[in-house]
Parts: C-alpha cells; structure tokens; sequence
C-alpha cells in the first residue's frame, strides 16, 4: 500500500512541475470576483472614539497592542456569512449525536442513524432554498 501512495505522490508532484505550480497550490476556477472590500475600524475606550476607513488588512494589526477596545468590520465578504450560516444547524446536529448518552431514544431505535444522516442535508437544502427565494444566495 505504501508504494502505490508513493506513485501517486510521484505523479502528482510531476503534474504540479509540468504545470508551473508548486504541489498544493490553489488553483482558482471560474469568475474572478471584482468586489471592493471596505475596512472600518471603531477604536474606543472610556474616554475616546475613533473610527476610521481602510483599505489593506495590515492596518488591524497596529489595534492588536492597544489597551482598548477595537471593532473591525469588514464589508464586501458576503458568501462567508452565507455558508456559516448553513453549517452551523449541521454542526449542532452532528454535535449532539457525537455525544455518548445513554438515554437518547434514536440511537436504540433502527432507523436513527439513517434519519439524521437524511436531516442533515434536507435541512441545508431549506436553508439554500430559502436563501434563493430571498435572493441572498
């Protein structure tokens, strides 16, 4: 088994060469995206407020030494919220079911792990559904 995972290994790394792109490299398929990002940064403590606009990420990083409280919003990333907002019933699901207890009344029962299993994605299916309707997604 170890020689045929060191063939495919071989074969990978001489398709990255061959291509111009190291092993692993991400590989960006379909429509680039063209959306501005938009920084603003809210620094306050009891005695100030300050909020400002910025362009790079780079510009959080004089916030991070501060004594006060800084807010970071970060407006033109639109498909992270989406997509946590999708797995994130799915995580609890399989969060509680990853659980060891005794009295859980579908894990005796034949049909549990197949019904969760078939819950999971009818409940991602609503949620992309109702984000079409709406016109989020």
């Amino acid at each position: 088994m170890g020689g045929k995972s060191k063939r495919r290994n071989a074969a990978l790394n001489r398709r990255a060469k061959k291509s111009g792109l190291p092993p692993g490299a991400l590989v960006h398929i379909g429509e680039k995206c063209e959306q501005a990002v938009l920084i603003t940064y809210m620094d306050y403590d009891e005695r100030s407020f300050q909020e400002k606009q910025g362009a790079a990420v780079e510009e959080c990083f004089a916030f991070k030494d501060t004594q006060t409280v800084t807010w970071i919003n970060i407006a033109g990333i639109d498909d992270i919220p989406m997509i946590a907002t999708i797995f994130i019933p799915l995580t609890f699901v399989a969060g509680v079911y990853g659980m060891n207890f005794k009295n859980m009344p579908e894990i005796e029962w034949r049909w549990g792990y197949p019904a969760v299993l078939l819950l999971m994605p009818a409940v991602a299916g609503v949620m992309v559904q109702y984000f079409r309707r709406r016109k989020w997604l």
